[in-house]
Formats: structure tokens, C-alpha cells, sequence
């Protein structure tokens, strides 16, 4: 039987298999981005000079037109695809994942 000490507990009942979150070791990692933790890769945060207006961004999984970089973070536009409509929000640098400049995807600040 496993013991709270197990970083990850699995449980199968039947064919479902329910995984304990809570305890696993990833929220204990020093990463940025829990996908770059299962690669084993380090990577600095992103910030102000990883930015150009004009680039875009990877904000929450989703790809954005950055309008403004200022030292918190970016401003971005956010494009409703149900009828056109856009406007602009902000975009924390702890929440981003990838930067696309001239065609090159680059999902590191390092």
C-alpha cells in the first residue's frame, strides 16, 4: 500500500486509472514550464528582452500578436475566431511558453 512519502500514487480500478496530483514531484522542480521539467531541460524565465513588437507570443497554449513589451509583461491581441472581433490584453511572462520571430519558433528564453 503506498504511503503519503510516495511521490506518485496510482490507483486502478478497473480500467480507470486516477493519478494523485498533489503529490507529485513536479510542483517541486525549479522549472518555468512543467513540459521543459519532463525534458530535463533548465531554462531562464522569459522577459522584457526576449521581446519585439511584431513577434508572437505562446500565452496559456495559445499563439498571440505582440503589441507592447513593457517589465511585467506583454501586451497582446486576442483574436475571437466566432465573429472577428479582437482586443487587446496583458500577458505575464511567467505564463509564457514560446516566442516566434521572423518564422522561428523558439519555446526557450535560455
Amino acid at each position: 500500500m503506498p504511503t503519503s512519502t510516495d511521490s506518485l500514487r496510482i490507483v486502478r480500478p478497473g480500467r480507470h486509472v486516477a493519478l494523485d496530483v498533489n503529490a507529485s514531484p513536479i510542483g517541486r522542480l525549479p522549472f518555468q514550464n512543467p513540459e521543459r521539467a519532463a525534458e530535463g531541460l533548465s531554462s531562464r524565465p522569459w522577459g522584457p528582452s526576449d521581446f519585439e513588437r511584431g513577434d508572437q507570443v505562446r500565452y496559456l497554449s495559445v499563439w498571440y500578436d505582440v503589441l507592447g513589451v513593457g517589465p511585467l509583461g506583454l501586451t497582446v491581441r486576442f483574436r475571437r475566431s466566432l465573429d472577428g472581433s479582437a482586443w487587446d490584453v496583458p500577458a505575464e511572462y511567467t505564463k509564457v511558453s514560446g516566442r516566434r520571430r521572423d518564422g522561428v519558433e523558439d519555446v526557450d528564453a535560455a
